[in-house]
C-alpha cells in the first residue's frame, strides 16, 4: 500500500473546491421559478379546453415556453395574466372563451400550488 501525504495547502485547496461546489448545488436546488404544464393551467382557469388555452397563447394573453413538444408556463406569470384580464376573460360568456356555456366558471382559486419540474 502506497502512502501519500497531503499538505495544508492541498487541504485548503480541497476545502475551497468543496465550498464552490456547494454554492453551485444550492443554486440548483432552489430554482427561481416554478413551471406548470398545460393541464395544470387549464385546471387553474376553471377547466377550460385545450383549444381555449391555445387561443389564449396565440393572443399573447398567457406567456409560455415550448420545449421539446411540451408547453411550459411560469406559474406566477399565469396568475398575473389572469388577474390582469380577469374582468374580460372570466366574466363575459360571449368573449369567445366560454361560448355555449350558460354561466361563467366558478371563481378562481389562486391558492394553486404548482409542481416544480425539478422534483
Amino acid at each position: 500500500m502506497k502512502i501519500e501525504l497531503i499538505t495544508k495547502s492541498d487541504l485548503d485547496d480541497l476545502t475551497q473546491l468543496v465550498k464552490k461546489m456547494n454554492e453551485k448545488i444550492d443554486g440548483f436546488s432552489n430554482p427561481p421559478t416554478k413551471f406548470i404544464r398545460s393541464k395544470e393551467v387549464r385546471q387553474l382557469l376553471g377547466g377550460i379546453s385545450e383549444s381555449t388555452l391555445a387561443n389564449l397563447r396565440n393572443k399573447g394573453i398567457i406567456p409560455f415556453s415550448f420545449i421539446e413538444r411540451t408547453y411550459f408556463y411560469d406559474a406566477e406569470s399565469v396568475i398575473q395574466a389572469i388577474k390582469a384580464h380577469e374582468n374580460t376573460l372570466l366574466t363575459t360568456p360571449k368573449n369567445g372563451i366560454f361560448t355555449g356555456k350558460s354561466k361563467p366558471p366558478p371563481p378562481l382559486s389562486l391558492s394553486f400550488q404548482p409542481k416544480s419540474i425539478h422534483s
